[in-house]
């Protein structure tokens, strides 16, 4: 197949913020999209959804070792059936055309005017130097010694025969317990691979420092889906009027700051 998305579900905390995200999809992107799953589970709460939406379920492989999460990830472009494919984590939602992310080799997004020399990156990257031994080193002192953007890897376009992310798994599997493993992963990377960099519109974390109002893709990292000010719970209310996906039977039970959300409401 030509173009599709692929969206990871490792673990069920993220299920409603999936369904959401994928909903939100639907009103912008009419072609192919794939959930890769690991357990029964995960595949039972989502079958309605799938079939509501249209969406393809295709197990994958269960990892091993700390962060069996992180490692999932960094094998999504293993996984994925298609030529090109553009990865959105569960956590986000769509709000207007995204096919730019297509065309290209490997496209990333960044954390906005963030750079390898942030204090936060800087501590990320620099915990790699550890495996040095490994082959890292080079690649851990060409970022903090140069300035690159400060890479998110919760959206990420690629091209099935261009792109080399086998060192990404690698890395990822060298990096263990690493906080943001994946991440920091591609984030070395950077240095030693051709990429080309997305704007703000297809990756943007808050509201702060926006530079334009026609953002495409929100992305709501921890818990920051559930503030009182947030994007997402507008859009998270609709689709559980519209029972999307049967999220009025289990909208809850596996997300814990929707739970608390909706006891908040109840009171």
């Amino acid at each position: 197949m030509e173009r599709g998305i692929v969206y990871l579900v490792y673990g069920p905390k993220v299920l409603e913020r999936l369904v959401l995200s994928a909903w939100t999809l639907r009103q912008w992107w009419y072609g192919p999209v794939t959930i890769l799953y690991s357990t029964d589970k995960e595949y039972d709460v989502l079958r309605t959804a799938s079939r509501e939406l249209g969406l393809n379920m295709v197990g994958v492989f269960t990892e091993t070792g700390p962060r069996p999460h992180w490692l999932a990830k960094s094998r999504v472009p293993q996984y994925s059936p298609y030529n090109e494919t553009l990865y959105i984590d569960a956590d986000t939602i769509i709000t207007g055309p995204i096919d730019d992310m297509f065309g290209h080799d490997l496209t990333l997004t960044t954390h906005p005017g963030w750079t390898s020399r942030d204090f936060r990156t800087r501590q990320y990257i620099k915990q790699a130097m550890s495996l040095e031994d490994h082959g890292l080193g080079d690649l851990v002192r060409r970022q903090l010694h140069l300035e690159y953007p400060a890479i998110n890897g919760g959206v990420l376009a690629f091209r099935k025969d261009k792109a080399t992310f086998r060192e990404w798994y690698t890395i990822t599997k060298q990096l263990g317990d690493h906080p943001l493993s994946e991440q920091t992963a591609l984030q070395l990377l950077t240095g030693v691979i051709s990429h080309r960099i997305a704007d703000e519109r297809f990756n943007r974390m808050t509201k702060y420092g926006q530079r334009t109002d026609d953002i495409r893709i929100w992305h709501f990292i921890g818990q920051t889906h559930c503030r009182p000010d947030s994007l997402w719970l507008p859009k998270f209310h609709e689709a559980l009027e519209a029972n999307v996906g049967g999220l009025q039977s289990w909208a809850g039970e596996f997300d814990r700051h929707v739970r608390r959300l909706q006891t908040e409401e109840a009171q």
